[in-house]
């Protein structure tokens, strides 16, 4: 039903796919359809709070380094430009 996912990409990439490949193979008559709609649901929400925050965090870091380095600018050597 599933293959196993030993390509690369994050944790997070692979239960993505993994999740999408099991909702594109689910068979119309399977009687646990409805179960298995719900819980690919709850795995899909899970995925999107999950890549929020990451890039939250992700974008936390970024703002936080481009504080430092504005820091470490030097501040008052403007320079004169010859006319």
């Amino acid at each position: 039903m599933h293959q196993c996912y030993n390509n690369g990409g994050t944790g997070l990439d692979l239960l993505t796919k993994a999740t999408n490949d099991l909702a594109r193979e689910m068979e119309p008559d399977d009687p646990l359809r409805s179960e298995r709609i719900k819980v690919l649901y709850a795995l899909t929400e899970l995925i999107k709070s999950t890549k929020a925050e990451r890039n939250k965090f992700i974008y936390d870091k970024m703002d936080a380094l481009a504080s430092e380095v504005g820091a470490l600018k030097p501040r008052g050597t403007h320079v004169e430009q010859p006319s």
